[in-house]
């Protein structure tokens, strides 16, 4: 993250930046040099949390917009530090501003949000923020002036005297990478479970299996290289997702609700078709098993690169990326190459232009499907 002047310590922290929900400042200067409107839009909840006087820490935040009609600002640290804890975390979310704040205090809040599920990223630049940096699922050091322990305590040190500026974009880079990764295992799972499911239904039926071990393992291919490929093209700042993460486990923000749905909607059109061409197909199309297994394999191919397409548009609905589509279409170039090998290696057939459009013609039912699960 040159770009940024940042430097990653802990490689883990590119995954962790694009599941922020919440951010620490620990000084008011560093409420002048954000553009607090773009936060807002990620969803993301600025707490300014520092040991000055009250006075100029609410005259900060009003001016800046963090002082939200439903947010608390804390006059004395000792009104929080010394609530029960169970109003302790019914009140941290709605906190903006808690003032007079030592380390100690700056790590209960912290560890209060954590409980409730949030993704807590930390600011700082004193060495006395070492044990908050260290404690929080990302911990900021920021300036060139940043202590020596709030470095080692940091996975992610910002350089220069804007250096809180670039936060907001790391925080974007972060949520790109986050939503690409989540879209490559929508698209893997739901190769795996409608293979799965379709195999294992015609096992238990004594029935050969339609889409073999080389039909498996040409998917798979074309998918992991090209696929993991086109869903990286996604631009990091212009194109991200505005989406506040959810909360919970780490695991169930990138399988989420709507992740799911898409999946299980995909899979069971996918079973659902094979299986009626399977055992109807014949009757319904009026054709051998050599070519009616070759269509099936090509409609299951077919469906996998649109739900590629639509696992790009998970998050974003604007698609111009050029190499998005350039590895789309290397994607069906050589899919008719492995369908004309396959035709003189194997027990398929070789298909005609009426036979290709058929297939690709069922396949694009994906689409709307994927639109209504959306």
């Amino acid at each position: 993250m040159e770009q940024y002047q940042a430097k990653v310590q802990n490689l883990s922290a590119s995954a962790t930046l694009g599941l922020i929900t919440t951010v620490f400042l620990g000084k008011t200067s560093d409420l002048m040099n954000l553009n607090m409107e773009a936060y807002k839009e990620y969803g993301i909840d600025i707490k300014l949390v520092v040991d000055d006087d009250l006075n100029t820490e609410t005259l900060m935040a009003n001016n800046s917009g963090i002082h939200m009609e439903d947010g608390i600002v804390i006059e004395r640290v000792s009104e929080f530090r010394n609530l029960s804890k169970s109003d302790q975390l019914k009140m941290a979310d709605r906190i903006r501003v808690m003032a007079g704040s030592s380390p100690s205090d700056k790590l209960l809040l912290l560890q209060r949000l954590k409980k409730k599920g949030q993704v807590v990223a930390v600011a700082g630049a004193s060495s006395r923020d070492s044990p908050v940096l260290e404690e929080a699922d990302l911990g900021f050091s920021v300036g060139e002036n940043a202590g020596e322990l709030a470095r080692e305590a940091s996975d992610v040190i910002i350089m220069g005297h804007r250096s809180v500026t670039n936060i907001f974009p790391i925080l974007g880079f972060g949520r790109c990478v986050c939503k690409n990764i989540q879209k490559f295992v929508q698209l893997q799972l739901t190769i795996n479970i409608s293979s799965f499911t379709i195999n294992y239904i015609l096992l238990l039926s004594n029935m050969r299996e339609p889409i073999g071990l080389l039909e498996l393992l040409w998917v798979n291919l074309i998918m992991d290289i090209f696929g993991a490929l086109a869903l990286a093209q996604q631009s990091p700042i212009t194109e991200i997702a505005v989406d506040r993460p959810n909360l919970g486990e780490k695991g169930s923000q990138y399988l989420t609700k709507r992740v799911w749905t898409n999946i299980v909607v995909q899979a069971c059109y996918q079973v659902t078709v094979v299986l009626i061409l399977y055992f109807k197909g014949k009757w319904i199309l009026g054709t051998n098993q050599k070519v009616l297994e070759a269509m099936i394999f090509n409609f299951y191919v077919t469906c996998q690169v649109i739900v590629l397409i639509n696992a790009r548009g998970i998050q974003c609905g604007r698609m111009k990326n050029n190499m998005f589509w350039v590895l789309v279409a290397a994607m069906a170039i050589l899919q008719v190459a492995f369908m004309e090998i396959m035709a003189v290696l194997s027990h398929m057939e070789r298909l005609d232009l009426k036979q290709w459009a058929l297939c690709v013609g069922i396949a694009t039912f994906s689409f709307p499907l994927g639109w209504v699960a959306k």
